[in-house]
């Protein structure tokens, strides 16, 4: 599914109705390409509820149709381990302004061979999640997570994943994350993956730096 255009003259989709409206995904290597989703109602639970491998969201914006208006969640995984594998977020804005935006992407199974690249993430204050948030007991295997902007002004807690195993995989490299904790800075909580020239900041019109500290 690919929208024509450039802009604002792309396809855009108005997510309205009531808080349940969501794009259910239910079959193997749907691709959606340039379009605008707007979330046209608060506390939207979902804009995708999907169950099947390899869908790609790529050049996709996902923004508020007015004020107060927002996803809680872009993409909600099933609990079913794998059934999401091949998952793909690629050269995608999401700007989600309001403090109750709780994730990009939660991962409620185990999933494999993820792709999140070259996006622009801004999204409202909220210190209790990660902008990526996976399940207890959940593995993240063979990811690649590079290039990415983030904006989320959180002053506490993990920052980009939040994982509770040591079985994960694969690399998390070269993402800026600008935030609000001066004091933990835990960007990358994603035992067992590569993570390398991640940078953060929490000081306006400051430098970033290196986070975690380079090995020596």
């Amino acid at each position: 599914i690919i929208g024509l255009g450039w802009g604002n003259t792309r396809p855009q989709v108005l997510m309205d109705g009531a808080s349940t409206v969501t794009l259910a995904v239910s079959a193997a290597d749907v691709w959606i390409e340039n379009i605008i989703f707007l979330a046209g109602h608060a506390d939207i639970a979902t804009f995708c509820n999907l169950t099947a491998a390899r869908l790609t969201l790529k050049d996709c914006d996902f923004i508020e149709n007015t004020s107060a208006e927002n996803f809680l969640l872009i993409v909600d995984t099933g609990t079913t381990n794998n059934e999401a594998d091949g998952l793909a977020l690629i050269g995608c804005r999401v700007i989600q302004p309001d403090t109750a935006t709780v994730n990009v992407i939660k991962f409620d199974g185990d999933c494999d061979s993820v792709v999140i690249r070259d996006s622009f993430l801004s999204l409202g204050v909220n210190d209790s999640n990660a902008v990526f948030g996976v399940a207890t007991g959940k593995d993240l295997t063979n990811i690649d997570c590079c290039y990415n902007r983030i904006t989320r002004l959180n002053t506490a807690g993990d920052l980009l994943f939040d994982s509770d195993t040591t079985d994960n995989s694969g690399i998390v490299a070269f993402n800026v994350f600008f935030h609000a904790d001066t004091s933990g800075e835990v960007i990358v909580d994603l035992t067992g993956v590569g993570v390398f020239e991640n940078y953060g900041g929490a000081v306006v019109d400051k430098s970033g730096y290196l986070l975690p500290v380079a090995d020596s």
